[in-house]
């Protein structure tokens, strides 16, 4: 949010690119940071081991190389450039490969950690099922929001009135 933000503000070309690329290392972080809970939460604490730990960290440390080397290869973006809108410039992105297969890592993490959740709820009390209800309820508006603004044209219509994941994370409470 707060590289977006950042990004937003910024006119420089090179100063809006600093903070876009800031933006891809958080999917990555929050994705591992939600499974790792979840696991907690559920007491499947046996699987949280260091390999895993050392697995997640790995795929975001190639992440974070990719991202920042992105010049040389363009696996993240193919190509970038500034779009004038309403007196604001934009950094508009074409994704790379890259990109697609770190995105579909995040989604599976979050997939992951989608269903230990919901084992949960199915195993509960019903004290605590509704607790679990709106956790697996929250965690799914980044799915929604993040499909939003990666298909652009095709969910404005559907998902009108919403806007970006600026709006999870004030619906769900986040930084």
């Amino acid at each position: 949010m707060f590289a977006q933000g950042m990004e937003i503000q910024c006119s420089e070309y090179l100063a809006k690119l600093f903070w876009d690329k800031l933006q891809y290392i958080t999917p990555g972080i929050a994705g591992a940071l939600w499974l790792i809970w979840t696991l907690q939460y559920a007491g499947r604490d046996k699987y949280i081991t260091r390999k895993l730990i050392a697995f997640l960290a790995t795929i975001q440390a190639i992440q974070t190389v990719l991202v920042f080397t992105n010049g040389q290869h363009h696996l993240i973006c193919r190509q970038m450039h500034l779009l004038d809108q309403g007196g604001i410039s934009i950094l508009v992105s074409q994704y790379g490969i890259g990109f697609w297969v770190f995105i579909s890592y995040v989604y599976l993490l979050f997939a992951v950690g989608t269903i230990v959740a919901a084992h949960m709820l199915i195993k509960a009390r019903s004290l605590h099922r509704w607790e679990i209800g709106v956790l697996i309820l929250l965690a799914s508006m980044p799915w929604l929001f993040g499909f939003r603004d990666m298909f652009q044209d095709g969910l404005d219509k559907a998902l009108a009135g919403l806007t970006t994941l600026e709006e999870v994370a004030r619906v769900t409470g986040g930084a």
